[in-house]
C-alpha cells in the first residue's frame, strides 16, 4: 500500500515463514521493518539507517504512541 512516498511491502512470502516481516520504503528504499518473532501483541519494528544498518530496535506500539504524542504536541502549538 502507498502513501505519498512511502509504501508498505512483505519482505517474506506468507506461506514460507512463521515470521511475518514487513517492510516501509522510502522512495522505495527500506527505512523500517516489522517483525512478529515475539509474537502478535510484542510486534517490533527495526528503524533502518544507510545501507539497512540497524539503527534502533522499538516497540511497534511505543513507537506509535510516540508518533502521535508528538503530533498531538506539535498540534496544540500551533
Amino acid at each position: 500500500m502507498k502513501f505519498e512516498n512511502l509504501e508498505t511491502v512483505f519482505s517474506s512470502a506468507p506461506l514460507e515463514y512463521d515470521n511475518l516481516t514487513i517492510e516501509i520504503l522510502l522512495n522505495g528504499e527500506p527505512i523500517a521493518r516489522i517483525d512478529r518473532e515475539e509474537g502478535l501483541e510484542a510486534l517490533k519494528v527495526e528503524l533502518l539507517g544507510t545501507d539497512e544498518k540497524l539503527q534502533v530496535r522499538v516497540s511497534l506500539d511505543a513507537l506509535i504512541a510516540a508518533l502521535q504524542d508528538a503530533r498531538e504536541g506539535i498540534l496544540s502549538r500551533v
